[in-house]
């Protein structure tokens, strides 16, 4: 759910460079089930996101909906937000932790350029 999170507090904060990995823009609730205590989607709160935001996503993943990654994207574009994702094909949810950081597995490479992009981003966005 951190992802999510990441996505929805870039709604309330001007001060924070985020970095989303695979937080649902429809909601957590869209894909588990929704309570009354679930935060608001992502998708409600376009309109106010601050960038910059970097987002990671697999292809596969159907709880999120990669449907749900382009309307993400088309709505923070629209305002001019410093936003950018890259979706890895073939990788489902949880692609990092998936590849146990293991040369052999299939999501390694989208897993080592997730986190290379990441470390670069925030050297690039947060000050000494």
């Amino acid at each position: 759910m951190g992802g999510t999170f990441v996505l929805d507090l870039s709604a309330e904060r001007d001060d924070l460079a985020s970095v989303c990995f695979y937080g649902f823009p429809a909601g957590a609730a869209a894909a588990l089930g929704a309570t009354a205590d679930d935060p608001p989607a992502p998708l409600t709160l376009v309109d106010r996101m601050q960038g910059p935001i970097l987002g990671f996503w697999g292809e596969q993943d159907a709880g999120v909906g990669m449907e749900n990654v382009e309307k993400l994207a088309a709505g923070l574009k629209g305002p001019g937000v410093d936003f950018e994702h890259t979706i890895f094909p073939g990788l489902g949810h949880g692609f990092m932790a998936a590849s146990q950081l293991d040369p052999e597995h299939e999501a390694y490479d989208a897993a080592c350029q997730a986190w290379t992009r990441t470390i670069e981003f925030f050297r690039t966005h947060i000050a000494d």
